[in-house]
């Protein structure tokens, strides 16, 4: 009997079974949790929550959960007996010194408090709605007792009991799942035909002419590519900006490359001239140079910095130079990033393009340097 390929059988069935349930513990895909929270979402259409909930497991496992590896790997603390949270401070402690496993501890207190309040919820809808109003006081009484058992028991019981707990969970909502296929595949091409209804009337988008014209302007190589495009290509309906956002996103979720660009382009154009035209009618006397002095123009009005935050034009003008970057056009995407980088550092915003989000951040903590992630998704 091969003793040493039972041995290496186990090692493997043993990952997978670990690997499986602290998945599933991390981020709940496939076991019909999150739903309640998604489901209380008000969005324009049903597939805008359910890309929200994709990208939601991708940082989750993809992200947070390989850097705190690469942490536990780079450190060389694995091996050393220790396992779970504790391995994590040893890892960290071994990094960051004493600050370590007092980030750790932070990090777990408010990670375990944001799940007791999440689940509880969870679970408030399913009782109200199997048993009605009466029974959430005693489903609250009944969560605080669990909470407070659950807290005194050995550490490898409560992981054995939830991941029991998640199992049972998991196979009736995928199988639960199956019927469901036709209706995302339904929903999912009903998104693509809103949005174009939305932006289906603008010519631009309509002239298969311009779209090459456009692209053979990003093809450039010259230091005044980017201030060409932006001169000869203006888009003056403000409203489709965002539904060309988020088409955009949609293409990018589709592998569908060239489509992401287009309408990536044509939501920053639209940007680019209501900018122009806000900042003109604020200074008459301003004449437009280039982008970089227009943004600087911008940076003097904290109100059209926000105007452009809560309008998503600077999130349009991001996602463009990171789908030129993904069309293979590095020298427009790189004078792009450039002139953003300038102007986020002199405003203090940061962008995430994980999740194509621009946000503001307070004055005090705002740092001198710029962090820009470009990830393949």
């Amino acid at each position: 009997m091969d003793y040493c390929y039972i041995a290496r059988s186990s090692n493997v069935q043993k990952a997978m079974r670990y690997g499986v349930a602290r998945g599933l513990f991390s981020n709940e895909a496939g076991m019909g949790s999150t739903p309640h929270a998604h489901a209380a979402a008000e969005v324009a259409h049903p597939a805008d929550q359910g890309l929200i909930a994709m990208m939601g497991v991708f940082i989750d496992t993809f992200i947070i959960l390989t850097i705190t590896a690469l942490v536990i790997l780079s450190t060389g603390v694995l091996g050393n007996g220790e396992t779970g949270s504790v391995l994590a401070q040893s890892a960290f402690n071994a990094g960051l010194g004493t600050f370590g496993p007092v980030f750790i501890a932070f990090c777990m207190l408010f990670f375990a408090f944001t799940t007791i309040v999440g689940w509880y919820y969870f679970g408030e809808v399913n009782v109200r709605a199997l048993f009605g109003d009466k029974a959430v006081k005693v489903y609250a009484v009944i969560v605080i007792l669990c909470v407070a058992v659950g807290s005194t028991l050995k550490v490898d019981l409560v992981w054995n009991m939830s991941d029991m707990f998640n199992g049972l969970m998991v196979l009736p909502n995928l199988i639960a799942l199956l019927p469901c296929v036709g209706i995302v595949k339904k929903l999912t091409k009903e998104y693509e035909k809103y949005l174009l209804l939305i932006i289906g009337h603008d010519s631009f988008y309509r002239d298969e002419n311009m779209m090459s014209a456009m692209e053979r302007t990003l093809k450039g190589t010259t230091a005044d590519t980017l201030e060409k495009f932006f001169k000869l290509y203006r888009a003056d309906n403000f409203n489709l900006l965002n539904a060309y956002i988020a088409l955009s996103e949609f293409y990018q979720s589709k592998d569908q490359k060239q489509k992401a660009l287009h309408t990536s382009a044509l939501g920053a154009l639209t940007g680019f001239t209501k900018v122009l035209g806000v900042v003109s009618n604020r200074n008459p006397e301003y004449k437009y140079t280039d982008l970089g002095s227009l943004f600087v123009e911008v940076s003097l009005y904290s109100d059209i910095i926000e105007w452009g935050i809560d309008n998503s034009v600077w999130k349009g003008f991001y996602q463009f130079a990171e789908q030129a970057l993904k069309n293979d056009y590095p020298v427009f995407a790189k004078q792009l990033f450039s002139v953003l980088e300038i102007f986020f550092i002199m405003v203090g915003l940061v962008a995430s393009t994980s999740i194509y989000a621009i946000r503001a951040i307070p004055a005090i903590s705002r740092a001198p340097t710029y962090i820009r992630i470009v990830l393949s998704l």
